[in-house]
């Protein structure tokens, strides 16, 4: 799980996201992660329209599952709608709409930042 920390000060939430993922992809053999000088890691544009790496990371739209908190997930979409809040949402969990969950809890905006590192850190 990356943390945020004093050294992300400074870097644009797409950079932190980026050196999170980057972080955790380059080797999860052991869980020791390893981290290469900067000037390897290329920038990524997480989007569907983007590489195939770029798409599996996309939330909407793949049926990569994920299990995030002992719960398996239909993909990194569903788990972030049912943990937006900071707590287990239920009717988000039980929701049958593929595209996008409809949850009963509003999004903590102090912590669903990070959930959302999380979750993409569990999908890698």
């Amino acid at each position: 799980m990356y943390a945020l920390s004093s050294q992300d000060e400074g870097f644009s939430l797409e950079e932190t996201s980026a050196r999170a993922i980057a972080d955790v992809y380059l080797d999860r053999s052991d869980d020791i992660i390893v981290n290469r000088p900067e000037s390897t890691v290329k920038g990524e544009n997480i989007s569907s329209k983007g590489s195939e790496f770029a798409k599996k990371l996309t939330n909407v739209g793949n049926n990569l599952a994920v299990e995030y908190k002992g719960k398996l997930f239909r993909n990194s979409e569903h788990a972030y709608q049912t943990w937006k809040s900071g707590e287990f949402d239920e009717v988000a969990y039980n929701s049958t709409d593929t595209w996008k969950p409809r949850g009963s809890k509003p999004t903590n905006k102090q912590t669903s930042y990070q959930t959302m590192v999380e979750i993409l850190t569990a999908k890698l």
